[in-house]
């Protein structure tokens, strides 16, 4: 989900339990992704019912500048593999820079 105010600077991941075709569940709520998040800022319910420590939705994280866009990220060929399902590709990374930056 992102932030449309803050573009790309917006929420990128949040993890959900996939229910029926279109709806996910977080907690007790089963709906859409976006209907979940605001209900959950709104009401400053935690989260996290199981946990020792509640953690309750204030505000979003943005995406920091260091951090890549999966579309940066080309992955070319497989190169090795390990334990645990770990894979090894050739990959490039396509990244914008500038001299200066004016934000």
């Amino acid at each position: 989900m992102i932030d449309e105010k803050l573009g790309v600077d917006g929420i990128k991941h949040l993890i959900f339990s996939p229910a029926e075709p279109g709806k996910y569940l977080l907690g007790t709520m089963n709906d859409t992704a976006t209907n979940i998040i605001e209900y959950y800022v709104r009401t400053r319910i935690p989260i996290t019912h199981l946990s020792e420590l509640p953690v309750v939705i204030k505000s979003p994280v943005g995406r920091q500048k260091w951090e890549l866009l999966h579309d940066n990220i080309q992955v070319d060929k497989k190169i090795g593999s390990g334990e645990n399902f770990v894979f090894t590709f050739k990959h490039g990374i396509n990244v914008f820079s500038c001299f200066r930056c004016i934000w």
